[in-house]
């Protein structure tokens, strides 16, 4: 059985997906990457950033109460990977992915 994580420990994954996706994306602009690249920087923040509000009222599916089917993902490594292989936002993404697959 998987170690369940509280609210705080779900956030604080995310909070640092989300720093790492902001420091990534000044980067970007500051290297003139191309506009769909900062494009894509920028919906992943905001995608993380909602991800973070549902979590905060409680309206984020749980697999762990049925509320959605066991193995649904949300998605943030594919997309991420889709405009970097930058390894920390990944591996951050990973872990967000992961503890909402095994432990949300």
């Amino acid at each position: 059985m998987n170690k369940q994580v509280t609210t705080q420990e779900f956030l604080s994954m995310v909070d640092e997906a989300i720093s790492r996706t902001e420091i990534l994306r000044e980067k970007l602009v500051k290297d003139n990457s191309s506009s769909g690249v900062i494009a894509a920087s920028q919906k992943t923040l905001d995608s993380l950033q909602r991800v973070r509000g549902h979590i905060e009222d409680d309206k984020l599916p749980r697999v762990s109460k049925g509320e959605i089917p066991e193995g649904t993902g949300l998605g943030l490594s594919r997309a991420i990977g889709e405009w970097t292989e930058d390894e920390e936002l990944l591996g951050a993404a990973r872990k967000v992915e992961k503890c909402f697959g095994e432990n949300w």
